[in-house]
């Protein structure tokens, strides 16, 4: 898949060298991903200690888990061109950036795809499997991490992994109980480096989770917001894990008289970032509330686990006949709605960055995807929200509603309706 045009210039913020086994290389890095401003220290010193393996350029494949912008991958598939390489990130946009940052540094023959550990691989065995594990994935997801890597490594395998030390004992002490043999040790204050190989004997049961909430699982919340009540699964790995955001209960405030109009319809909602699936829930409430039967709601973010947690939550706890698709995508502009489908509603919950995602982003998905009467929701940090209320002679002003710090916005598309 070639990488999509357009994101360096909305979402990179630095071009950065790096030089591993003799070989120059690049990097565009960008505030909305891990490490925007320099190749981290974990990611340096796991590859300096890749160099002293004498055996590297006997590997058969590679595998590259968590791959952010491909620092490792693309790194050791720069050195070695012979080795086939995969490289997975569950953030579409991380998985974007791997693909440019291939290209821009002239390395080819790399599998670049988005989702969650070796989505896509079951039953593949690599000689080389690589990450830099995250910190806060929770006990859980960390154990599944580790027996997954195990579980894909060939037998004459081996798997390199940087930790930060918070989290350094912890790792040791999985791996020991999964009988993996840790062949190299190095530490620094703030991170571990370990090699490992597979246990001689493999693991029983399945390794392969077939849902996310298996490994993902973190509690059952029931939650309030306004009048209106609502059941949700959480994962670990993601905000609002244990109560609603306040922009769930200004959206409650909002919604039921937005979705009034639109009881002789059979409506179609889409929701950008569903996070833990919060303003799904929470509008699938709302439909049942109002009584719209043939409504749907369809999810799309960065996040692969979030998108696929929003349609569980929607498929488990929402009122019958509530259909849901999801989407991963790297921006909203990349979406492309599914046989022409057009929404009611465009629902977009902005992360606690500037400008993520993109207003000129939102804005051109919302002309493209909004049917005949549609209305633009945004949500978020009053501050974030503030970018999308500057005259706008496409849009105009329909609700507008703060809470706190937070704000909700609703704008009706001018060409589209007459509200």
């Amino acid at each position: 898949m070639p990488a999509p045009q357009g994101l360096i210039e909305k979402y990179a913020n630095k071009k950065t060298s790096f030089r591993f086994h003799g070989r120059e290389l690049e990097f565009f890095l960008s505030q909305a991903l891990f490490s925007s401003y320099s190749i981290d220290r974990g990611s340096r010193i796991l590859l300096d200690s890749l160099s002293q393996d004498k055996d590297l350029s006997q590997r058969e494949s590679l595998y590259d888990l968590g791959c952010g912008v491909g620092v490792l991958g693309i790194s050791v598939k720069k050195a070695f061109p012979h080795i086939p390489a995969r490289l997975q990130d569950k953030d579409a946009l991380a998985a974007a950036f791997s693909r440019i940052n291939a290209e821009l540094n002239g390395v080819e023959g790399l599998e670049i795809s988005a989702g969650p550990a070796f989505h896509g691989y079951r039953g593949s065995r690599f000689d080389l499997i690589l990450s830099n594990i995250p910190a806060k994935v929770g006990p859980t997801v960390l154990r599944h991490l580790y027996r997954e890597i195990i579980t894909h490594l060939s037998p004459s395998g081996r798997a390199a992994v940087v930790v930060v030390q918070a989290i350094a004992d912890q790792t040791e002490a999985l791996l020991q109980g999964l009988g993996a043999q840790i062949l190299f040790r190095l530490s620094e204050r703030e991170h571990r480096v370990l090699h490992f190989t597979a246990p001689e004997e493999p693991l029983t049961g399945s390794s392969v989770v077939e849902r996310l909430e298996d490994a993902y699982f973190r509690d059952t919340l029931r939650c309030k917001a306004d009048s209106f009540s609502y059941t949700l699964d959480t994962i670990w790995g993601s905000a609002d894990f244990d109560t609603p955001p306040y922009t769930v209960h200004l959206a409650a405030k909002l919604l039921p008289r937005l979705l009034e109009q639109w009881k002789k319809e059979s409506p179609r909602f889409f929701i950008w970032n569903p996070g833990q699936g919060h303003l799904a829930m929470l509008l699938g409430s709302v439909i049942h509330s109002v009584g719209l039967e043939e409504a749907s709601i369809h999810c799309g973010g960065r996040d692969w686990n979030e998108t696929e947690l929003c349609r569980h939550n929607l498929r488990l706890y929402a009122p019958p006949q509530l259909p849901c698709q999801s989407f991963p995508l790297p921006d909203p502009a990349f979406f492309d709605p599914p046989e022409g489908t057009r929404y009611q509603a465009l629902l977009v919950e902005l992360e606690n960055l500037g400008n993520v995602p993109p207003v000129d982003s939102v804005f051109q998905t919302a002309g493209r995807v909004l049917a005949p009467g549609g209305v633009l929701v945004i949500l978020g940090k009053a501050a974030h929200v503030h970018r999308f209320a500057r005259p706008n002679r496409r849009f105009s002003t329909w609700g507008d509603k703060k809470y706190r710090s937070y704000r909700i916005l609703a704008l009706a598309d001018r060409k589209k309706t007459s509200i």
